[in-house]
């Protein structure tokens, strides 16, 4: 299971691999300390052999991946399904593929909450509301909600960038401490 405060492991075997990236699909909008373990359900309810690709695994048996998820709580099914088959279709390769790439299809919060954490020295931040509070605190002008993909998105990003490097801080670093001070775990 996903130990939301221990998210950063960038020696994920392939099926770790997957299963960060269904929780980093599932968790958007929702609280990480309950979706957590919705996702452990939803994983040993419709991925039992994890010799074969979660994607896979989605797009032959559709049908039991949807029951899985609505038995687990997971929400947005249908677009989290449809999201499961086209990274099986469009056969990306989690571990290597870029910030774009995998930004098209899970959006880029999603994106970049996933490659941060598994991938040593990324560099990008996910923008969520504790991302933009931390910005309002040091003095910035920025929106009350996370932009849609797009310029707005990556302007904000490059804003928090920009503060991670005159820290002296990795974006890693940043963000853990920003997702401590700001998002309520219990």
């Amino acid at each position: 299971m996903i130990d939301i405060l221990h998210v950063k492991n960038f020696h994920r075997t392939r099926a770790q691999l997957q299963e960060w990236l269904m929780f980093s699909i599932a968790v958007g909008g929702k609280r990480a300390v309950q979706i957590a373990p919705r996702v452990e359900t939803f994983l040993r309810t419709a991925w039992p052999d994890r010799r074969y690709c979660l994607w896979f695994t989605a797009h032959c048996f559709p049908g039991r991946t949807l029951d899985a998820m609505k038995t687990a709580g997971l929400g947005r099914y249908a677009r989290t399904l449809r999201t499961m088959i086209t990274l099986h279709k469009q056969r990306i390769n989690v571990r290597t593929c870029s910030v774009q790439v995998l930004e098209r299809i899970v959006g880029p919060k999603t994106a970049r909450l996933f490659i941060l954490y598994s991938r040593k020295n990324a560099r990008c931040i996910p923008i969520d509301t504790h991302v933009l509070k931390f910005l309002r605190s040091c003095g910035h002008r920025v929106p009350r909600g996370t932009p849609a993909r797009g310029p707005a998105y990556e302007k904000l990003e490059a804003l928090v960038l920009h503060e991670a490097d005159a820290r002296k801080l990795s974006a890693i670093t940043l963000d853990t401490k920003i997702w401590t001070k700001y998002a309520k775990v219990s």
